[in-house]
């Protein structure tokens, strides 16, 4: 899901769509690998719901044994102050169904709060703004403090890595 659009997230062999009903997907189902959703209105919180809908009933109906959601700019897709039913009820709700939910957002506090309550694991980068930390850290259920003194520590190409279960927030480091 890409609401902007960008050719960064184009794949040789996915499906590429406006359309977030399936209505005009490939028949094929079983052997459809990947689709690029970019909605025609990016603002518009309704279709990023009927995607994460369509998906959640072709996985009950066993038309798909699992899927994983890409969600790239979750700040447009599941915003904090409006992000449709359906798509806070995907994270929430039906986080007993085979699925993954994969997201990138450059500012924490523009993210519906259900996304990061309920993230299982998360890689946090540097956040520049003080609100966003803070953000962050009340969703963790952790001391704000804690958070900063760990991201002021970060090494070059470092980040933190937030475990839901263990509750610990590490110091990490990128390698490519």
């Amino acid at each position: 899901m890409d609401p902007q659009g960008s050719t960064l997230t184009a794949m040789p062999g996915a499906w590429s769509t406006a359309d977030p009903s399936g209505a005009s997907w490939p028949d094929n189902d079983g052997e459809l690998e990947a689709i690029r959703f970019v909605p025609a209105s990016p603002f518009d919180p309704e279709p990023y719901g009927q995607l994460y809908e369509t998906v959640r009933e072709r996985i009950i109906s066993r038309r798909w044994a699992h899927a994983a959601v890409l969600t790239d700019e979750l700040e447009t897709a599941m915003p904090s102050n409006g992000a449709d039913p359906r798509s806070r009820g995907f994270v929430y709700r039906d986080t007993k169904l085979p699925t993954f939910h994969i997201t990138t957002a450059t500012r924490p506090k523009w993210v519906a709060k259900v996304n990061l309550t309920n993230a299982r694991y998360a890689g946090i980068f540097a956040m520049p703004e003080r609100d966003d930390r803070a953000y962050l850290a009340g969703c963790f259920g952790i001391p704000v403090d804690q958070l900063e003194q760990l991201m002021a520590a970060l090494p070059e190409k470092g980040f933190l890595w937030w475990d839901q279960v263990a509750r610990t927030l590490q110091p990490s480091r990128l390698t490519l």
